[in-house]
């Protein structure tokens, strides 16, 4: 008997025209679902129709449907009929259940049915009997996907063999981890089922030209050292339980005497780094299946041997450092093993009692230095390590210095000068962009004074300059003539002392600083920025210290511009910049030796030249600056800021 007692259209209407309390129905549905998992009472398939009816009619974010099904569910399991699983299927097909919900009940349905083995079978044929195989395999789990496609494979509903590799090859990374749990799970019930039965039945397991097709597939698919890994024991456990596979799989055991083979040629001399690597490489790449397993155990192997690595002589252990590290550089390692690696190297460096796996990890990462920045939270688990800056104090500075190239650099040393409110007086309203055809004049004005620099044509240049065109003309100075190259500076300088404005110095100022700071922060520095840059500089020179003023520490501070740049690597832009700046001083009276602020910049310049492992480059903008300024380096003080001071997070 129904507990709704008739199924009449009449009812039906009735039913659902019929205002009910939303939370009155749920609770009439949920204890329905209380006395079917009591017992009290024992459903139909009818009031599987009238609970969907509810369900449409009021429904719920909750969990009561959900509950009813379960119950319904977990009493056609026991006496082991699926009239209630065909039923759900019609009423999922017909929509009359959410996307949603219908997603989660299927879901929770198979799931609980295939953990008896018994109803295997009768679920599959009643998926296929709605025409929803395809449906239920894409929407299933993996796994439970997996057991229901072997299971169709036997009834010839699907062809495993074109099935399972059109999932592999579309959802791979889900896929692979799947047949891998798939076969462990079955290799312990077939274990186990030798023994006894299960529930009294015995499980529905893979038959062995199934696991032949899923071991094929993987082995045509896994990429992975860790995966292969996985994958050689499973199949050396599935040759144990089904010796009829051991002739229809590529025989691990060959693979990983080849591997051997090689190492052994390497360490014996046979065979060099490179040409190790050349053929791992090309197993990787072009080779063939088989090829290709053999380079993930060659990976294999290298993982297994790091404990012996201590043990290894000295000659064997730097081969070793640098097919690890060039395995890196040379993007041969698998990218999903690239962690591994880094474990195994920050490993070594941290094995403070045993000098050789410090030096085996340091050699390592030599090999991959030029990508080092590719890996900045490896730098950072590098320079955090306790102990290691203590004794490998130039290896942590290589190190700290990558990891800040890989951030976004702000120059914190220099600052914008503010226009002085003494100079603001000049000024009688506020600045403007002069149209274009004033702007055609003082371009032309000022372009005839190179070619006539009388004082006739000076005069007539500064009649069309207006104090509030002396923005737009900074920036025009800046950058048409003194970034474009040096000739032009001296009369640049001779034309801003005639106009002899505050005003117009504080912008010239400005747009100079502004210019360096712009080119400083470039990412992708090029040769004409480089020579932008000693051009800026050499006329902020001229423009101060050979006029005898001053560069505030507040714009400019000179060390810690220096200090910073050591840090992020960008000494090769910022050194030279301040070397024409100070080059400069030469030609007044006030910054020359043995002035002090001078004295302190060339004490720490003398410094980074003798430790601070620069280019020749950077060493000969030293050597100019000192013999500018009639110094011998010898003979300046070197400083020790560079040695003593804590490396800054900037």
């Amino acid at each position: 008997m129904s507990i709704f007692k008739t199924d009449s259209t009449r009812a039906k209407d009735m039913l659902t025209n019929t205002i009910i309390p939303s939370n009155l129905a749920l609770y009439f549905i949920d204890c329905f679902a209380t006395a079917i998992s009591d017992k009290v009472y024992e459903p139909t398939s009818k009031d599987l129709e009238w609970i969907l009816m509810l369900a449409k009619q009021y429904p719920s974010d909750n969990d009561t449907y959900i509950n009813v099904f379960q119950a319904m569910l977990l009493e056609s399991i026991q006496k082991e009929e699926t009239s209630y699983l065909r039923d759900t299927l019609i009423a999922c097909k017909s929509q009359s259940l959410s996307t949603e919900d219908t997603i989660r009940f299927i879901e929770h349905l198979v799931e609980t049915y295939v953990r008896w083995p018994t109803l295997t079978e009768p679920i599959l044929q009643t998926i296929n009997e709605q025409e929803m195989l395809p449906y239920m395999l894409n929407i299933l789990p993996p796994i439970i996907s997996l057991d229901l496609a072997s299971a169709a494979s036997r009834q010839n509903m699907i062809n495993l063999e074109t099935w399972l590799p059109q999932k592999m090859k579309a959802q791979s990374d889900i896929f692979i981890p799947a047949c891998l749990d798939y076969l462990s799970q079955k290799i312990i019930i077939k274990a186990y089922s030798i023994q006894q039965e299960v529930n009294g039945s015995k499980p529905v397991l893979p038959s062995a030209k199934e696991l032949e097709i899923i071991l094929k597939t993987l082995a045509n698919s896994i990429t992975s050292p860790y995966q292969f890994e996985q994958y050689m024991k499973l199949q050396n456990q599935c040759y144990m339980l089904y010796p009829d596979l051991i002739n229809t799989n590529i025989n691990i055991q060959d693979i990983e005497r080849e591997a051997d083979a090689y190492y052994e040629r390497l360490y014996n001399d046979q065979l060099s780094v490179d040409d190790m690597l050349s053929l791992m490489k090309q197993l990787k790449t072009v080779g063939n299946r088989q090829e290709q397993q053999l380079f993930q155990c060659m990976i294999h192997v290298l993982f297994d041997e790091y404990e012996f690595f201590s043990k290894y002589p000295e000659k064997e252990l730097m081969m070793t450092s640098k097919l690890f590290g060039q395995l890196i550089q040379q993007d041969i390692m698998p990218e999903d093993q690239l962690d591994s690696c880094f474990l195994f190297i920050l490993d070594a460096l941290r094995n403070s009692a045993q000098p050789r796996m410090i030096a085996f990890g340091i050699d390592t990462v030599k090999q991959f230095i030029d990508r080092l920045d590719e890996w900045p939270q490896f730098c950072k688990s590098i320079v955090e390590l306790p102990g290691l800056v203590q004794v490998q104090p130039r290896f942590i500075h290589t190190v700290r210095r990558t990891l800040m190239r890989s951030r976004p650099i702000s120059f914190t040393s220099i600052h914008l000068p503010a226009i002085p409110n003494s100079a603001m007086s000049e000024l009688d309203g506020l600045f403007e962009v002069p149209e274009e055809n004033t702007q055609r004049r003082l371009i032309t004005a000022f372009n005839s004074i190179q070619q006539d620099s009388t004082q006739s044509k000076i005069e007539e240049f500064t009649q069309v300059l207006k104090p509030t065109f002396y923005q737009w003309f900074s920036r025009y100075l800046i950058a048409e003539h003194i970034i474009a190259g040096s000739d032009n500076q001296t009369l640049c300088l001779s034309i801003l002392r005639h106009i002899n404005s505050k005003l117009l110095d504080a912008c010239v100022l400005y747009e100079s600083f502004l210019n360096i700071l712009h080119i400083l922060h470039t990412t992708d520095v090029s040769t004409a920025h480089f020579d932008a840059l000693t051009n800026l500089g050499s006329w902020l020179g001229k423009i101060t210290l050979a006029q005898n003023k001053p560069i505030l520490e507040k714009h400019m501070a000179m060390k810690g511009l220096l200090l910073q740049s050591y840090d992020v690597d960008r000494l090769t832009l910022t050194l030279p910049l301040v070397c024409r700046v100070l080059k400069q001083g030469s030609y007044g009276r006030v910054f020359i030796p043995p002035n002090p602020w001078l004295m302190g910049i060339l004490s720490l310049l003398a410094e980074i030249y003798e430790y601070g492992d620069i280019p020749v480059g950077l060493k000969h903008e030293i050597e100019a600056l000192c013999k500018s300024l009639s110094i011998k380096l010898k003979d300046i003080n070197i400083a020790s800021i560079l040695r003593n001071r804590r490396v800054i997070d900037y």
